[in-house]
């Protein structure tokens, strides 16, 4: 039978089940986008943080890595002081 067929008669008697699905079908659930749950970072779409916390920023775009170098001569200017 049909994976529907037996969630539903699963449910009758009262298991919580799921169907088990792909990463393309999950990130494409309701549930999924509404907490966040994928993210561009540094142009790359990734997992978001699971832990949602009230009061917390948590942004729809985080900024990537920095480059090589990109902080270099402010550290070592902190460093050399």
């Amino acid at each position: 039978q049909a994976a529907e067929v037996w969630l539903a008669r699963i449910h009758e008697v009262g298991v919580p089940v799921a169907p088990l699905l792909s990463v393309a079908e999950a990130i494409n659930l309701p549930q999924t986008q509404a907490r966040n749950m994928l993210i561009e970072a540094g142009g790359i779409m990734m997992p978001g943080n699971p832990i949602k916390i009230s009061g917390c920023a948590d942004p729809h775009v985080m900024p990537g890595a920095a480059t090589l170098d990109q902080h270099g001569e402010q550290i070592r200017q902190e460093f050399s002081s």
